[in-house]
């Protein structure tokens, strides 16, 4: 039978190997709260990635692609304030940091 504290020992151990490193909006204690908040909730999905828990993907591919976004995202922005210093994006790649 497993117990809330083996449920969030599961998502720590499949979810910040591949979000918690690769989050730079937040800090692990941020984070590791976060991830134990929702796990007592009865979380299906990684607030951060989105990614579903019971997903066996490569972690490593979807931290890559979300590394892929960001940099998409900044080189957009940069570009913008290039063509229109006096404008910038709305559309922010970070987080709010609470």
């Amino acid at each position: 039978m497993k117990t809330k504290i083996d449920s969030i020992r599961l998502i720590f151990e499949s979810i910040l190997c591949h979000c918690a490193e690769t989050t730079e909006f937040m800090g692990k204690s941020q984070i590791l709260e976060l991830i134990a908040k929702e796990a007592s909730q009865g979380m299906k999905e990684c607030d951060i990635c989105f990614i579903e828990i019971e997903n066996k993907m490569d972690y490593q591919e979807a931290a890559e692609e979300r590394e892929l976004v960001r940099v998409r995202k900044l080189v957009r922005s940069k570009t913008l304030e290039k063509e229109n210093p006096n404008v910038k994006e709305t559309d922010s790649p970070e987080l709010p940091v609470p």
